[in-house]
């Protein structure tokens, strides 16, 4: 209901306000006099829609996943490979699609209390704009901004086939299924699913329900292009599915695409200088910020260059192992 709608709004502007997101805070606070006045003007006014987003806007529709919370960094990054290839299955059947990136935060690995650790966009670890150059790709504040408001029409929960694989057999498949374990979420007063949604309290889920799967990520395509409408799907438990090719040229694509932010490059540049004695001038591995133009120099790996000259191949006597024993083995 419009009642129900200013009460989630306030609330999020109440969250945010006091977080360093000034424009997302003062467009929240404004926000209810704008859908009052399209609910007077054009009838009733429903979640996810918005009056800021342009007609392109209106036509995409948005990919979103999380993974099981105790997983760590590489996990999750893992998963992202494997979603990066749900979208370009879902792009070739389809146009309109955006995959949106989920923030990071609470990772059982992070223990330094005096680090903020909650909604950390993509940007933070790796440059975006290298993601963007494999597939489409949006931070999570950018859907909020786009989208028309901290909603997610679609939440799927993927899990696994209850009696297993039948007669021993493993098939690809995948039906909505009642949900197997207690759901993450939970109803609130206004019938909205409430659940951890990255540290985001204001987002909400408008239906959630489960799915169970056994295969690669793209058998989730059919189901999210014709079982649902809904504009924004969630996929939730998402490292559920495989890699649809694994060490294909996809997998390779999306995996030479993430690469890590400027300012990370700029720590491990300095560290390997200063302990390693190692630059990418010294070691030709020059780097170029276009992932696509770089090319990689085939027949120099360790074997080969083992059998071609024993004085080049690393030993536990060589330069640089001696400087990384002396580091982490003192």
């Amino acid at each position: 209901t419009h009642s129900a709608w200013l009460g989630i709004m306030a609330e999020a502007a109440r969250c945010l306000c006091g977080r360093p997101r000034l424009a997302l805070c003062v467009a929240l606070l404004y926000w209810p006099a704008v859908a009052a006045q399209v609910t007077a003007e054009d009838g009733a006014f429903s979640a996810g829609q918005s009056v800021f987003s342009a007609s392109a806007a209106r036509d995409t529709r948005y990919l979103l996943y999380d993974v099981n919370p105790p997983e760590g960094f590489n996990l999750r990054r893992d998963v992202f490979i494997r979603m990066a290839s749900l979208l370009k299955t879902l792009l070739r059947a389809q146009g309109g699609w955006v995959l949106v990136l989920p923030p990071w935060g609470r990772l059982y690995h992070w223990q330094s209390p005096d680090i903020h650790q909650v909604r950390i966009p993509w940007a933070d670890f790796f440059t975006v704009d290298s993601l963007g150059a494999n597939i489409p790709v949006i931070e999570y504040e950018q859907f909020l901004a786009e989208s028309g408001g901290p909603f997610i029409e679609q939440v799927f929960v993927l899990q696994n086939y209850a009696e297993g694989w039948t007669d021993g057999k493993w098939d690809e498949k995948v039906d909505e299924r009642p949900c197997i374990e207690r759901l993450m979420y939970s109803k609130d007063k206004q019938g909205y699913y409430r659940g951890w949604f990255w540290g985001y309290e204001e987002t909400r889920g408008l239906n959630v329900s489960c799915l169970s799967v056994q295969g690669h990520a793209s058998i989730l395509a059919p189901v999210l292009q014709g079982n649902t409408t809904a504009r924004s799907v969630m996929v939730d438990r998402a490292e559920t599915v495989l890699h649809d090719h694994y060490a294909g040229k996809d997998y390779w694509d999306t995996r030479r695409s993430m690469i890590f932010a400027r300012h990370l490059r700029v720590v491990g540049d300095d560290f390997r200088a200063k302990y390693l004695d190692s630059t990418d001038e010294r070691d030709q591995t020059v780097y170029s910020e276009d992932w696509t133009q770089m090319r990689v120099s085939l027949g120099l790996d360790r074997i080969q260059v083992t059998r071609t000259n024993t004085e080049l191949t690393p030993t536990r006597n060589s330069h640089v192992h001696a400087r990384i024993r002396s580091l982490f083995f003192i």
